[in-house]
């Protein structure tokens, strides 16, 4: 299989999450890899929006409000481009510049299985199988594997500290968090 074809990209970041660094050889880690890798929003957006599909039952279960559709795909986006955008001038800033493109392929690549890691916490709320408590410490459970697992990402391309690689997924969930605390303030 080629390396940077769709199928091997996926296939990689699924072998990613078992820990193996030869699956970086499934990814095409140029700058034209890099402009190819945005198409994996064609599979995030399908697993984000069962996602938000998932929790609007939730919420209405609970008597609370849904989240509208449009601005969760909004917020899904922004934070993609603005998290691959801000990490330009940090890796520049950390000396691996060089590294930059290939970081951001296999990390586009990786986002829709890193979202998918909050499906089976959705559905447990989904379906009322688990309290309120359960679900909080189920979500943050799947925030804590997304986040080694993105971690583990940036620390096999960009070959960086481990409290570097943290900062940096500190910082893409901040910046989600704040995205979405934007939007409602103007959208909703």
């Amino acid at each position: 299989m080629k390396p940077g074809s769709t199928f091997g990209a996926l296939i990689g970041s699924f072998e990613l999450a078992q820990f193996d660094a030869e699956a970086l050889k499934r990814f095409d880690l140029s700058s034209a890899g890099f402009w190819q890798s945005f198409t994996a929003v064609l599979f995030l957006i399908p697993i984000f929006m069962l996602g938000v599909y998932l929790q609007n039952i939730y919420f209405m279960r609970q008597g609370s409000t849904p989240e509208p559709y449009d601005i969760a795909i909004l917020v899904i986006l922004l934070d993609w481009v603005l998290f691959v955008l801000l990490m330009r001038p940090i890796t520049g800033l950390l000396g691996v510049k060089e590294n930059y493109f290939g970081a951001m392929t296999v990390y586009n690549w990786c986002r829709p299985l890193a979202f998918a890691f909050y499906i089976p916490v959705l559905a447990a709320g989904a379906a009322g199988l688990a309290g309120s408590n359960t679900l909080f410490l189920l979500y943050y459970l799947a925030v804590t594997l997304r986040s080694v697992y993105q971690g583990y990402i940036l620390h096999l391309t960009l070959r960086l500290s481990l409290w570097a690689i943290f900062a940096m997924i500190v910082l893409d969930i901040i910046l989600g968090e704040f995205i979405i605390v934007v939007l409602r303030q103007f959208f909703l």
